[in-house]
């Protein structure tokens, strides 16, 4: 039998392989595997499968090969072409998170779910991100006023959730816990002022009462951050009898995309620092091709999309990428003591322990540093503690 200390060392980061998927069904394997030959206390037994059960759902859905996703792009592709009629110019793009991405998203509400004492076995339903789809409207001229382009983004709300309830997604309903925790007052990090930044007063006339039980507002409630966008979370149309599964849907005017994206409220400044090349945390992208159909980048596309703010600072050129690096360079990189920096002289990438990269703030990235696997280690080690007690 093995050390129930051995599960504190099955790390996504400690997994060599040429792809994310590889990696992430060796991980499941070795998960299940420790799970099944241990003698683990039926609480922490539970978060455990809590947790496999979550990376199996992200497994299921991340694979953009699979027909039922191919099914999902075909319903999207309708919904674009039917909104651009509308909306000319009208931009969407979507995303698959990243494996390491994912991997925090199931520890933290595993934490979040003991936290408040909810059933683990509801967890799946909390997981509703792992694919998302971003509606960003162009900036129109002749409006030349953020209320109306404000209004503009609820109209597009509003016509989206139409044209999706017809093709089956089923809007997903907030818990009043977090409904209340949206609207109530948020301290911002920054005065809305001094980034010209226009929060509503008044429900926009789009905005219909139903919509207040699924559509978190961050237009007229944004977050502590500035952050601004409309969000819902709908199940997916039950292809080939499959079980339900969720994505996000979310809306933006060019101004909060700007703001969201480069700003000084930005995802990548203030809510996920990411700051160094890793395998593992590359997304796959979904954006309109040549034919303005949606359709997954591949992966140097990917490592481009998600790096290219970065390359004036390692000036790396993406396309050289495609000379992929060997198993143990990958493992090197896997292990989280090394990066991939491109050497212009030789024209090859190289692999550089961190302790030479002093820019890299690597450690609010790397997963067994953070303080969300501190916190799922510290929430197994807690429910052991209370059963053993409640065992004397």
């Amino acid at each position: 039998m093995q050390n129930t200390k051995d599960i504190f060392n099955l790390k996504l980061t400690d997994i060599s392989g040429n792809t994310s998927e590889e990696i992430l069904d060796t991980y499941i394997n070795n998960l299940e595997n420790f799970i099944n030959t241990t003698n683990l206390p039926s609480s922490s037994y539970k978060i455990y499968m809590a947790y496999l059960n979550g990376l199996k759902y992200y497994q299921s859905l991340a694979n953009p090969n699979d027909n039922a996703f191919k099914e999902l792009l075909s319903f999207m592709n309708s919904q674009y072409i039917t909104l651009k009629k509308k909306y000319p110019k009208l931009n969407l793009e979507g995303r698959i998170k990243s494996l390491l991405s994912a991997d925090e998203k199931i520890k933290d509400k595993i934490c979040e779910y003991i936290k408040e004492n909810r059933d683990l076995k509801n967890l799946n339903f909390s997981l509703r991100d792992f694919i998302a789809f971003r509606y960003i409207l162009p900036k129109n001229n002749f409006f030349n006023s953020e209320f109306l382009e404000v209004q503009r983004c609820y109209k597009l709300l509003k016509d989206q959730i139409d044209i999706a309830e017809k093709q089956g997604f089923n809007p997903i309903p907030i818990r009043k816990e977090r409904l209340e925790k949206i609207k109530g007052k948020h301290n911002y990090n920054i005065n809305p002022k001094e980034v010209n930044l226009y929060i509503p007063k008044f429900k926009s006339p789009f905005f219909l009462k139903r919509f207040s039980s699924f559509v978190r507002d961050y237009i007229r409630y944004p977050k502590e951050t500035l952050y601004q966008s409309l969000h819902y979370s709908a199940n997916l149309p039950n292809f080939e009898n499959t079980s339900q599964k969720a994505i996000e849907f979310q809306f933006r005017t060019s101004n909060m995309h700007k703001h969201s994206e480069y700003g000084i409220f930005s995802h990548d400044k203030i809510y996920k620092q990411n700051n160094f090349f890793h395998i593992l945390n590359v997304p796959t992208y979904i954006k309109p091709n040549n034919y303005g159909l949606l359709e997954p980048l591949t992966f140097e596309k990917n490592l481009k999309t998600k790096y290219d703010d970065f390359q004036n600072i390692y000036n790396i050129p993406y396309s050289a990428f495609k000379s992929k690096l060997s198993l143990e360079e990958q493992k090197k990189l896997l292990d989280g003591t090394h990066c991939a920096v491109f050497n212009n002289s030789s024209y090859k990438w190289e692999i550089k322990e961190l302790k030479f990269m002093p820019i890299l703030d690597y450690k609010k990235y790397q997963i067994n540093h953070t303080s969300i696997q501190k916190n799922f280690r510290k929430i197994i080690k807690h429910s052991q503690k209370l059963e053993k007690e409640s065992e004397r």
